[in-house]
């Protein structure tokens, strides 16, 4: 039997199954699957809050709700006694080496440089004395007993679970990413999170999750972020607080580069909207939320949410907030691109405090006499972390 198709190759199997050849191109570019993601649907809804986010000021944590856990893939160790181990400015990998040799143990060390370290005499069971060893060595080991080797790494792998809800996930979420903790991996169905960790990092994990079960505050923020065009030269922002004046914004803070508009708290965006295109040409880029547990830093990168391209190559906001007093709450702004720092701010923000920072140059375009830049609207919400049975307390 012989098959000829145009673009087709054909494999017959014995069983008389034809294959075909995979097509030459695919139908999604890269740029389309890059941010393939199921946090985006909420994550990208910055004009249409969760409802859990409509109502709640509060979330019932308990201890039990929070956990990271290194999955055991290890064999048992064989149960030996050390009896007065002692090395002088090794490594750890050779350190560990040392150690297992008597027992006919192999070690096979990830590549990389591992800590030096020195100890005198310790003695102990020899898995309590590798234990050590791998703490003073910032890395981890995996044992096959068939093989009688131990692996050495430097990171492992974590499973991070958090309570069953949506701002709680999104806030740990948030703080593993603006901790630049890489990559990340999100059950949304298990609530929990996959990892690779160092030691440091997997402490610095279990200082977050401990954070947010004392009861502090986590913050959600509202972002939208604007391409504003004018063909009016001397086009002034004064002109807009004119305006509004008094009875619409409550204060002004001018940064380095760019100004924050403070509006009170019973004035819209849209009004601010309306006010800015007598003079401006708004164009929404991107809109989402973050959420930023209190005294951690938080990023926000622009392009998982975009709507149309954005002048700046892989602009993000990075939020750091720390609560000063029942209400209120100081929040580092920084804008940021793969060219560097583009703007940054220091925010003083109450409950449900509306924010729009101003004056934010871009990159010169073809049209010089064409007046662009960004604007970034902001609007806070504080949700209050409460201890299980402390609600009426």
């Amino acid at each position: 039997m012989r098959i000829c198709k145009k673009n087709w190759f054909s494999f017959i199997l014995g069983i008389g199954i034809v294959l075909p050849t995979v097509a030459s191109s695919f139908m999604t570019t890269p740029e389309s699957s890059r941010y393939l993601d199921i946090e985006l649907p909420f994550r990208c809804s910055a004009d249409q809050p969760s409802e859990g986010e409509k109502v709640a000021s509060s979330i019932a944590l308990s201890e039990r709700d929070f956990s990271v856990r290194l999955p055991n893939q290890s064999d048992e160790l064989p149960r030996y006694h050390v009896n007065g181990f002692s090395f002088k400015n090794k490594t750890a990998d050779v350190a560990v080496a040392e150690l297992l040799e008597e027992a006919g143990i192999k070690v096979v060390a990830e590549k990389g440089t591992y800590p030096t370290l020195s100890a005198e005499n310790l003695r102990g069971e020899f898995k309590a004395v590798l234990e050590e060893l791998m703490k003073l060595g910032n890395c981890f080991y995996t044992y096959h007993a068939d093989e009688k080797t131990l692996y050495l790494s430097r990171k492992a792998k974590a499973v991070v679970q958090v309570p069953h809800n949506e701002m709680v996930m999104m806030a740990v979420l948030d703080a593993l990413n603006g901790g630049r903790f890489n990559p990340i991996e999100a059950d949304w169905e298990k609530y929990q999170i996959d990892l690779r960790l160092s030691r440091s990092e997997l402490e610095r994990v279990q200082l977050l999750l401990a954070d947010l079960v004392k009861g502090k505050y986590i913050l959600a923020t509202q972002i939208q972020l604007y391409s504003l065009d004018s063909d009016v030269s001397d086009v002034h922002w004064q002109s807009v607080v004119d305006a509004l004046g008094k009875r619409d914004i409550s204060s002004i803070q001018n940064a380095l580069v760019g100004q924050a508009i403070y509006l009170r708290s019973d004035v819209s965006e849209q009004r601010f909207l309306n006010a800015a295109k007598k003079y401006f040409t708004p164009v929404a880029l991107a809109s989402g939320k973050a959420v930023v547990p209190n005294g951690w830093k938080t990023r926000f990168n622009f392009n998982q949410c975009v709507q149309y391209p954005i002048p700046y190559n892989d602009l993000s906001v990075f939020l750091r907030t720390s609560m000063k007093k029942k209400g209120m709450a100081q929040t580092v702004l920084t804008l940021d691109s793969s060219k560097g720092e583009v703007a940054s701010f220091d925010l003083d923000n109450n409950l449900n405090q509306k924010i729009v920072i101003v004056g934010i140059p871009v990159p010169k375009g073809s049209n010089p006499y064409l007046k662009q830049e960004l604007m970034l609207t902001l609007q806070f919400h504080f949700i209050q972390l409460i201890k299980k049975g402390e609600q009426n307390g």
